[in-house]
Formats: structure tokens, sequence, C-alpha cells
């Protein structure tokens, strides 16, 4: 049976840790979004590694090569300059912060 008493919790979940908005890995996240994952914006393939794999629901896997090769096929943000990726509510794994 499931207790779910304060000192039976507290032990075993450990506490939510809000991260601002200025934490620098919020903000590379936000930079490689918006400005260099070949969607919003062009890419930069500098931050995709060697062994980058992209999956997605329909598409994928898609190595490097063949990510930046559909992204620059697609161009979507030449087809909609105003495209505006709107992410949020990113979190950092307290393990690797």
């Amino acid at each position: 049976q499931y207790d779910a008493s304060p000192s039976a919790t507290t032990s075993t979940i450990p506490p939510v840790q809000a991260v601002s908005s200025d934490h620098p890995l919020i903000q590379l996240a936000n930079e490689i979004i918006y400005a260099k994952s070949g969607f919003y914006s062009p890419y930069d393939s500098s931050v995709f590694a060697e062994d980058f794999v992209f999956r997605g629901p329909y598409i994928g896997p898609l190595n490097k090569m063949d990510y930046l090769q559909t992204m620059d096929t697609f161009g979507i943000y030449k087809a909609l300059p105003d495209i505006n990726p709107n992410a949020f509510g990113f979190s950092i794994d307290p393990k690797n912060e």
C-alpha cells in the first residue's frame, strides 16, 4: 500500500529544482534551436556531433549528413521567414549539471 505521509515521501523523492532561463545550458539550447538548427534558421554544422542521429515520429533515423541535406532541401525558414519555435519547458537533469 502507498504511504502518502510527508515522512514517507520526502526521503525517497528528490526535490524539484527549478532552473533559471539564464542558465548557460538553457541559453545554449535556445541558441541552437533559434539560430543553428537548420529549421528556424540556417544550420551551423559545427554544433552537430559527427555521430548525431535525428529520430522523428515519421522521419529517421537520419545521420548528420542526411539531416543537414534534409534541412537544405526543406528550407523551412526561407518559406516561412517569420516562423518562431516558441520553445519552452527546458529542464536540466540535476545529476548532469
